[in-house]
């Protein structure tokens, strides 16, 4: 079902792949959407890797693995951040290779957690990472991969982007990279144990 898509993981240093994330920086503003706004993302500059996904060769999204500042733990946990697919791609459930190929670069680079957080305000999308939510009409074999099995809810904490706006609470969810690793984010987050459904 992936055969057209083509994952590029080497876009920091190739012009051209740059070029095709400034594209999709202003493809996105004109749908309305402004996660990977240049003054909040710059390919060329901002630490991490860059994830380019193309379908039959047109640029569709990306995504960013970005070293855990947040959490005070850069060396041992990588989020997942500035994920976007354009509106007409949308339907083609990228996310799920996507997170294949997040696990697997967090290995090799030596990470120990691969994360990413969501707005406890988002049920749709959250009910979807908890595994208790499929979408209508979509193929639902990915929903059955090892790595989207492997996404956990933290039910220890909650991730706070902004000290200055504690009211934004966003939910943590992990996969493990190493075994029997047990994660203690030093910073960023709220410890207060709940069920995902606040």
């Amino acid at each position: 079902m992936y055969d057209n898509v083509t994952f590029i993981t080497d876009v920091q240093g190739n012009s051209k792949w740059e070029s095709i994330v400034d594209i999709l920086q202003k493809e996105s503003l004109q749908e309305g959407n402004d996660s990977i706004h240049p003054d909040k993302f710059n390919v060329r500059e901002t630490q991490g890797k860059t994830i380019l996904f193309l379908v039959d060769g047109m640029p569709a999204g990306m995504s960013h693995m970005e070293p855990s500042h947040y959490t005070g733990d850069p060396d041992i946990a990588v989020r997942g951040c500035r994920y976007h697919i354009l509106k007409k791609f949308r339907n083609r459930q990228l996310g799920f290779p996507l997170l294949d190929i997040n696990i697997k670069l967090g290995r090799e680079l030596g990470y120990k957690i691969f994360y990413i957080t969501r707005w406890t305000e988002d049920k749709a999308v959250n009910a979807l990472y908890q595994h208790r939510r499929k979408v209508p009409g979509h193929n639902p074999d990915p929903y059955n991969t090892e790595s989207y099995k492997s996404l956990t809810l933290d039910k220890r904490c909650l991730f706070i982007v902004d000290p200055n706006a504690p009211h934004y609470q966003q939910y943590i969810y992990y996969v493990t990279l190493e075994e029997g690793f047990v994660w203690k984010p030093k910073k960023s987050v709220i410890w207060q144990e709940h069920d995902g459904q606040l």
